[in-house]
């Protein structure tokens, strides 16, 4: 059986590999911990089924699941994790490490499926939040967003101070058009981390709603400052994702700023020269333009070339197509708009209306 010496003696090595997985040493923290797998693993421990030997193993295994999950060895890290089932009272950091790897390989139904069996294993509440708020995400994008408010709420209950419940509720709000509660959850997620760029874009899109419905002018100009800031503040601090760039574009054109737009439009292509997202929303704005803009329809082409089953640039090639005549073709376009989900295309084609430019990002 293991004696207080070598309890301590486990305890360091893993207290030295959580040390230098801190400082990003990887290869020095799953040595420590492949240490306390083999000594855990000696004879004398497994042979009397000594209690505190199989949950220094155990740990041991999830915190090399946790390396690798962190640094995209996902199929390793489900592998690792599934080994360590075998001591109660570390299955649901088990669970949770299988949750986040299947989220990793976008395996949702799998990842909601170890995240429950995680909040069932959870020995006290604080071990549950980010379960929670895992489980408030995966609901809030798969449609069912009472289920996501119940979770994510019990999370803020549990843990008033996480900013993700914070981001993802307020996220949620604003889906669901009730703006203070998003404004509120939102600012609180910045306030506790102001680096949060996923929580600064929604502070972007939510300010750039109060834009649209602004009932005067200072109203609106100060909506759009905001708007401005926070999507400014989402592209420096995740500046590859393009729907950072594609909302401040929008905010450009939906305030008339066509200089300013068509600079940003630019920058955007060049920055994202494979995007159709970045195709279709320059190529929209600039095939607004009287007479036919060739640059534009060209964009709205290759945004269609390059991503042959987004219905969104289908459906600005159509109704370009349309408005400059081109009935015959501008139909098999926003056919194929339709099927790929927007209901609006096939009441363009039957009706036969060249349709106002009303940016449908």
């Amino acid at each position: 059986m293991m004696t207080q010496d070598d309890v301590e003696r486990f305890r360091q090595w893993v207290d030295e590999g959580l040390r230098a997985s801190r400082e990003g040493n990887m290869d020095k923290a799953r040595r420590c911990y492949e240490e306390v797998i083999a000594q855990g693993e000696r004879p004398e421990y497994i042979a009397f089924g000594d209690p505190e030997g199989k949950r220094f193993v155990c740990l041991a295994l999830l915190l090399i699941a946790s390396l690798l999950k962190d640094h995209d060895d996902v199929d390793e890290a489900i592998r690792t994790a599934k080994r360590a089932m075998f001591y109660p009272d570390l299955r649901h950091f088990a669970h949770s490490i299988l949750g986040q790897s299947y989220l990793k390989k976008d395996l949702v139904v799998e990842a909601e499926r170890e995240y429950r069996q995680s909040l069932e294993w959870s020995p006290s509440e604080s071990a549950i939040v980010s379960c929670l708020v895992s489980l408030g995400s995966i609901c809030r994008h798969t449609g069912r967003k009472p289920e996501a408010q119940r979770y994510l709420e019990r999370a803020i209950h549990y843990e008033p101070e996480e900013e993700e419940a914070h981001y993802n509720i307020g996220a949620l709000f604003r889906e669901e058009g009730h703006r203070d509660a998003a404004q509120e959850h939102l600012e609180k997620a910045v306030e506790l981390d102001s680096d949060y760029g996923l929580a600064h874009y929604e502070l972007g899109r939510l300010h750039l709603e109060a834009v649209y419905d602004a009932s005067d002018r200072q109203s609106r100009r100060q909506a759009a400052e905001w708007s401005e800031h926070h999507l400014r503040r989402a592209i420096e601090l995740r500046p590859d994702d393009i729907w950072n760039h594609a909302w401040l574009f929008h905010l450009h054109v939906v305030m008339e700023r066509r200089r300013k737009a068509d600079e940003f439009g630019r920058k955007m292509i060049a920055t994202f020269p494979l995007s159709s997202l970045a195709h279709w929303v320059y190529g929209e704005f600039l095939a607004a333009t009287e007479p036919p803009s060739q640059r534009g329809e060209a964009l709205l082409r290759k945004a269609v070339a390059l991503d042959p089953d987004d219905g969104a640039s289908h459906l600005a090639l159509g109704k370009a197509l349309l408005r400059w005549g081109h009935r015959s073709e501008a139909r098999t376009i926003l056919e194929k708009a339709y099927q790929l989900g927007y209901d609006k295309a096939k009441f363009l084609w039957k009706t036969d209306v060249p349709p106002e430019w009303d940016n449908h990002l």
